[in-house]
């Protein structure tokens, strides 16, 4: 499913459906079995396995991170989440919101928009910096302690801050690209 902001082809998501649970996304993962990312932009292309919405069903059985698939920096961090942080690929889903339901979530549009969203199979939500908390509490044990210490009141209130800074102005960060940008109503002043 390509990951921009238009409504895909009923033809479409059915390939993309087909080669997500068959194990193959695409000719880099058709030679090896280790993913070895292409030189292209995931915003332009599918998603590596384990990214798509297809293993979670209602109700879910895993958390959902939600990221910006257009956000080349996001779409980094999150195959970083994929690759170095998460265990397991049943631990987590990782998935753009481009690619999905997001009321059945229960997010808008706007919210994923804004931040990073880690959504619960209770359907409790955490956003911006709780959510990389959560995260990290979710994976390795190694990352826990930096999960709990994000959660300590006056470091969270840091994250928090740190974290709406870097998210207002991603678009002008290395590898940020202007698809990165937030709609200005959505900006920090």
């Amino acid at each position: 499913m390509v990951a921009v902001m238009r409504k895909p082809s009923p033809a479409s998501v059915s390939a993309y459906a087909a080669s997500c649970y068959g194990g193959v996304a695409g000719p880099a993962f058709a030679s090896t079995s280790r993913y070895v990312p292409p030189l292209i932009s995931y915003a332009e292309t599918s998603p590596p396995p384990g990214w798509e919405n297809g293993g979670v069903s209602s109700p879910r059985s895993a958390p959902v991170l939600v990221f910006d698939g257009d956000c080349a920096i996001c779409s980094t961090l999150s195959r970083i989440v994929a690759e170095r942080i998460r265990r397991r690929d049943d631990d987590f889903v990782i998935a753009a919101w481009q690619d999905l339901d997001l009321t059945e979530l229960g997010l808008t549009e706007q919210q994923v928009i804004d931040a990073l969203q880690w959504v619960t199979p209770a359907g409790r939500i955490a956003s911006g910096a709780d959510a990389v908390a959560a995260v990290l509490m979710a994976g390795h044990v190694w990352w826990r302690p930096f999960g709990a210490v994000i959660r300590l009141p006056l470091v969270n209130q840091l994250a928090a801050v740190i974290y709406r800074w870097v998210a207002a102005n991603r678009d002008r960060l290395p590898g940020g690209t202007p698809a990165c940008a937030m709609p200005p109503s959505s900006r920090a002043s």
